[in-house]
């Protein structure tokens, strides 16, 4: 009766430990999966410095047509057409992803836009923040 005991016990322990690896097997493969699909592309927000800043807040046509381009009413150029992916990211997480550069740049452009355009940037906020919560 004690060596069925034993190895029932090593048995179960066995067991365990099986579900034990099977779970940290499924859990890693998670993780994997959320860090390559889940998660905003870095190269993305890279992009951000990139925008000529100064051509867009002097031109208001550069301005309107960046402006259409991200709520989807126009055609876009290329850069633009990447980064207003991430819009709506940058905007629910007060670009919580974005280095001191990138922030820098999006605060420069959203000031600007708030105290320049109240018209555009109410129209911005209602479809991308319109609990207001964005504090940059």
């Amino acid at each position: 009766m004690a060596h069925f005991y034993i190895s029932r016990r090593y048995a179960d322990s066995f067991k365990i430990q099986v579900i034990y690896h099977k779970m940290l097997f499924i859990l890693s493969t998670l993780c994997l999966v959320y860090s390559v699909w889940g998660s905003p592309n870095r190269d993305i927000y890279q992009k951000i410095p990139k925008v000529d800043v100064d051509e867009v807040l002097t031109s208001d046509a550069v301005l309107e047509h960046h402006f259409n381009c991200i709520m989807e009413r126009s055609g876009c150029p290329d850069l633009i057409d990447e980064i207003k992916f991430i819009v709506p990211e940058i905007m629910k997480t007060n670009c919580g992803m974005c280095t001191d550069e990138e922030k820098a740049v999006v605060k420069r452009v959203t000031t600007h836009v708030r105290e320049n355009r109240p018209e555009m940037w109410a129209e911005f906020s209602d479809r991308f923040d319109p609990e207001r919560k964005f504090q940059i």
